[in-house]
Protein backbone atom coordinates (compact mmCIF):
# COMPACT_ATOMS: atom_id res chain seq x y z
CA UNK A 1 0.00 0.00 0.00
CA UNK A 2 1.49 3.34 -1.04
CA UNK A 3 1.46 6.80 0.52
CA UNK A 4 -1.40 8.10 -1.66
CA UNK A 5 -3.63 5.17 -0.71
CA UNK A 6 -2.90 5.63 3.01
CA UNK A 7 -3.76 9.33 2.77
CA UNK A 8 -6.97 8.56 0.88
CA UNK A 9 -8.18 5.87 3.27
CA UNK A 10 -7.37 7.95 6.35
CA UNK A 11 -9.63 10.64 4.93
CA UNK A 12 -12.39 8.20 4.05
CA UNK A 13 -12.43 5.87 7.06
CA UNK A 14 -10.88 7.73 10.01
CA UNK A 15 -11.37 11.48 9.53
CA UNK A 16 -15.21 11.42 9.73
CA UNK A 17 -14.97 9.72 13.14
CA UNK A 18 -12.36 12.19 14.38
CA UNK A 19 -14.31 15.19 13.08
CA UNK A 20 -17.13 14.41 15.48
CA UNK A 21 -14.67 15.16 18.32
CA UNK A 22 -13.03 18.18 16.60
CA UNK A 23 -9.84 16.29 15.80
CA UNK A 24 -8.22 16.56 12.39
CA UNK A 25 -5.64 14.57 10.46
CA UNK A 26 -3.17 17.34 9.62
CA UNK A 27 -0.06 15.72 8.25
CA UNK A 28 0.27 12.51 6.25
CA UNK A 29 3.81 11.76 5.11
CA UNK A 30 5.88 8.77 4.06
CA UNK A 31 6.88 8.47 7.75
CA UNK A 32 3.40 8.38 9.31
CA UNK A 33 0.58 10.76 10.19
CA UNK A 34 -0.46 13.32 12.80
CA UNK A 35 -3.81 14.12 14.36
CA UNK A 36 -4.50 17.26 16.36
CA UNK A 37 -7.08 19.36 18.15
CA UNK A 38 -6.16 22.93 19.00
CA UNK A 39 -7.86 25.41 21.32
CA UNK A 40 -6.77 28.75 22.77
CA UNK A 41 -5.32 27.00 25.82
CA UNK A 42 -3.81 23.79 24.55
CA UNK A 43 -2.94 21.47 21.71
CA UNK A 44 -3.75 17.76 21.71
CA UNK A 45 -1.69 15.79 19.22
CA UNK A 46 -1.29 12.16 18.19
CA UNK A 47 1.43 10.59 16.08
CA UNK A 48 1.57 7.22 14.36
CA UNK A 49 4.77 6.22 12.59
CA UNK A 50 4.83 4.13 9.43
CA UNK A 51 6.90 1.04 8.72
CA UNK A 52 6.98 -0.68 5.35
CA UNK A 53 7.04 -4.46 5.41
CA UNK A 54 7.40 -7.25 2.90
CA UNK A 55 5.00 -7.77 -0.01
CA UNK A 56 3.84 -4.13 -0.05
CA UNK A 57 2.45 -4.31 3.48
CA UNK A 58 2.41 -1.31 5.79
CA UNK A 59 2.51 -1.18 9.58
CA UNK A 60 1.08 1.98 11.16
CA UNK A 61 2.51 1.77 14.63
CA UNK A 62 0.80 2.39 17.96
CA UNK A 63 -0.35 5.95 18.51
CA UNK A 64 1.51 8.27 20.90
CA UNK A 65 -0.45 11.02 22.67
CA UNK A 66 0.93 14.51 23.35
CA UNK A 67 -0.47 17.55 25.17
CA UNK A 68 0.93 21.07 24.84
CA UNK A 69 -0.18 23.58 27.47
CA UNK A 70 0.44 27.05 26.11
CA UNK A 71 0.52 28.65 29.57
CA UNK A 72 3.54 26.47 30.35
CA UNK A 73 5.35 26.65 27.02
CA UNK A 74 4.97 30.41 26.57
CA UNK A 75 6.47 31.20 29.98
CA UNK A 76 9.49 28.95 29.45
CA UNK A 77 10.08 30.06 25.87
CA UNK A 78 12.18 33.09 26.82
CA UNK A 79 14.65 31.10 28.92
CA UNK A 80 14.77 28.26 26.39
CA UNK A 81 15.57 30.56 23.48
CA UNK A 82 18.04 32.68 25.45
CA UNK A 83 20.20 29.65 26.26
CA UNK A 84 19.57 27.81 22.99
CA UNK A 85 17.88 24.85 24.63
CA UNK A 86 15.43 22.39 23.08
CA UNK A 87 11.84 23.20 24.03
CA UNK A 88 10.23 20.29 22.19
CA UNK A 89 6.77 20.19 20.67
CA UNK A 90 4.73 19.19 23.73
CA UNK A 91 4.44 19.67 27.48
CA UNK A 92 3.98 15.99 28.30
CA UNK A 93 3.05 12.71 26.67
CA UNK A 94 1.36 9.42 27.37
CA UNK A 95 4.50 7.41 28.05
CA UNK A 96 2.71 4.21 29.06
CA UNK A 97 4.98 1.16 29.19
CA UNK A 98 2.66 -0.86 31.39
CA UNK A 99 1.56 -4.28 30.13
CA UNK A 100 -1.80 -2.80 29.18
CA UNK A 101 -0.21 0.15 27.41
CA UNK A 102 2.02 -2.14 25.37
CA UNK A 103 -0.92 -4.43 24.58
CA UNK A 104 -2.95 -1.47 23.34
CA UNK A 105 -0.19 -0.28 21.04
CA UNK A 106 0.37 -3.78 19.69
CA UNK A 107 -3.30 -4.15 18.80
CA UNK A 108 -2.74 -1.31 16.35
CA UNK A 109 0.75 -2.03 15.07
CA UNK A 110 0.18 -5.78 14.65
CA UNK A 111 -2.22 -5.15 11.77
CA UNK A 112 -0.35 -5.50 8.47
CA UNK A 113 -2.09 -3.38 5.87
CA UNK A 114 -2.00 -4.20 2.17
CA UNK A 115 -5.64 -3.86 1.07
CA UNK A 116 -8.56 -1.52 1.65
CA UNK A 117 -10.20 -4.20 3.80
CA UNK A 118 -7.11 -4.29 6.00
CA UNK A 119 -7.29 -0.53 6.37
CA UNK A 120 -10.93 -0.66 7.42
CA UNK A 121 -10.00 -3.22 10.09
CA UNK A 122 -7.13 -0.97 11.19
CA UNK A 123 -9.36 2.10 11.56
CA UNK A 124 -11.86 0.19 13.69
CA UNK A 125 -9.07 -0.69 16.14
CA UNK A 126 -7.87 2.93 16.11
CA UNK A 127 -11.38 4.19 16.84
CA UNK A 128 -11.58 1.86 19.82
CA UNK A 129 -8.20 3.18 21.04
CA UNK A 130 -9.46 6.75 20.84
CA UNK A 131 -12.70 5.99 22.67
CA UNK A 132 -11.05 4.02 25.46
CA UNK A 133 -7.61 5.65 25.79
CA UNK A 134 -6.99 8.85 23.83
CA UNK A 135 -10.19 10.80 24.49
CA UNK A 136 -10.21 10.05 28.25
CA UNK A 137 -6.52 10.99 28.42
CA UNK A 138 -7.07 14.32 26.68
CA UNK A 139 -10.22 15.04 28.69
CA UNK A 140 -8.42 14.44 31.96
CA UNK A 141 -5.13 16.25 31.34
CA UNK A 142 -6.43 19.53 29.99
CA UNK A 143 -5.04 21.96 32.58
CA UNK A 144 -1.87 22.70 34.52
CA UNK A 145 -3.61 21.56 37.72
CA UNK A 146 -4.42 18.17 36.19
CA UNK A 147 -0.83 17.70 35.05
CA UNK A 148 0.34 18.57 38.57
CA UNK A 149 -1.78 15.66 39.81
CA UNK A 150 -0.24 13.47 37.12
CA UNK A 151 3.22 14.39 38.41
CA UNK A 152 2.20 13.31 41.91
CA UNK A 153 1.02 9.98 40.54
CA UNK A 154 4.11 9.40 38.43
CA UNK A 155 6.54 10.18 41.24
CA UNK A 156 4.87 7.47 43.28
CA UNK A 157 5.21 4.96 40.43
CA UNK A 158 8.52 5.67 38.70
CA UNK A 159 12.08 6.53 39.64
CA UNK A 160 12.64 10.29 39.79
CA UNK A 161 15.33 9.87 37.11
CA UNK A 162 12.71 8.51 34.71
CA UNK A 163 10.07 11.17 35.39
CA UNK A 164 11.35 13.69 32.77
CA UNK A 165 10.88 11.22 29.92
CA UNK A 166 7.14 11.81 30.26
CA UNK A 167 7.68 15.50 29.44
CA UNK A 168 8.59 17.25 26.22
CA UNK A 169 11.79 19.05 25.40
CA UNK A 170 15.42 18.13 25.65
CA UNK A 171 17.36 17.95 28.90
CA UNK A 172 17.12 20.01 31.11
CA UNK A 173 13.95 21.64 29.68
CA UNK A 174 11.87 18.58 30.52
CA UNK A 175 12.87 19.13 34.17
CA UNK A 176 12.05 22.83 33.85
CA UNK A 177 8.50 22.02 32.79
CA UNK A 178 7.95 19.83 35.84
CA UNK A 179 9.43 22.50 38.10
CA UNK A 180 7.25 25.24 36.65
CA UNK A 181 4.04 23.21 36.89
CA UNK A 182 4.61 22.08 40.48
CA UNK A 183 5.67 25.56 41.63
CA UNK A 184 2.69 27.33 40.04
CA UNK A 185 0.36 24.77 41.62
CA UNK A 186 1.90 25.23 45.08
CA UNK A 187 3.23 21.68 45.07
CA UNK A 188 6.36 22.63 47.01
CA UNK A 189 7.36 19.11 48.04
CA UNK A 190 7.46 17.87 44.45
CA UNK A 191 9.00 21.12 43.22
CA UNK A 192 11.90 20.84 45.67
CA UNK A 193 12.33 17.15 44.90
CA UNK A 194 12.72 17.75 41.16
CA UNK A 195 14.82 20.87 41.74
CA UNK A 196 17.24 18.87 43.91
CA UNK A 197 17.34 15.98 41.44
CA UNK A 198 18.32 18.36 38.64
CA UNK A 199 21.20 19.72 40.73
CA UNK A 200 22.44 16.15 41.17
CA UNK A 201 22.15 15.63 37.40
CA UNK A 202 24.22 18.76 36.79
CA UNK A 203 26.96 17.43 39.05
CA UNK A 204 26.93 14.18 37.09
CA UNK A 205 27.26 16.17 33.86
CA UNK A 206 30.72 17.36 34.92
CA UNK A 207 31.99 13.84 34.33
CA UNK A 208 30.06 13.24 31.11
CA UNK A 209 31.89 14.05 27.88
CA UNK A 210 28.60 14.68 26.09
CA UNK A 211 27.12 17.10 28.62
CA UNK A 212 30.23 18.86 29.96
CA UNK A 213 30.21 21.41 27.13
CA UNK A 214 26.53 22.21 27.78
CA UNK A 215 26.91 22.29 31.55
CA UNK A 216 27.55 26.06 31.99
CA UNK A 217 24.55 27.23 29.96
CA UNK A 218 22.28 24.60 31.49
CA UNK A 219 23.18 25.82 34.98
CA UNK A 220 22.69 29.45 33.95
CA UNK A 221 19.27 28.65 32.53
CA UNK A 222 18.40 26.75 35.72
CA UNK A 223 19.40 29.70 37.90
CA UNK A 224 17.38 32.10 35.77
CA UNK A 225 14.33 29.85 36.02
CA UNK A 226 14.74 29.63 39.81
CA UNK A 227 14.89 33.43 39.89
CA UNK A 228 11.60 33.61 37.99
CA UNK A 229 9.85 31.03 40.14
CA UNK A 230 11.06 32.10 43.56
CA UNK A 231 11.04 35.88 43.31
Amino acid sequence: MNYKEIKKYLGVYLQPFLSAYDFKIIDVTTHGYKIEKKTKKLLNMCWSSKKTGANNTVELRGITLYVTLFNVENVLKEVVEKYNLEQGDCTFMNYDNSDEGVRRRNLISDILISTEEDFIRYTEVVKSFFREVAFPFFDRYNSIEAVNELINELINDVDIKKLPRHFGGGYPVNYFKIMYITKICGNEERYNLVKSRLLVAFEEDKNDTFYIEKYPRNVEAYNELIGMLEK
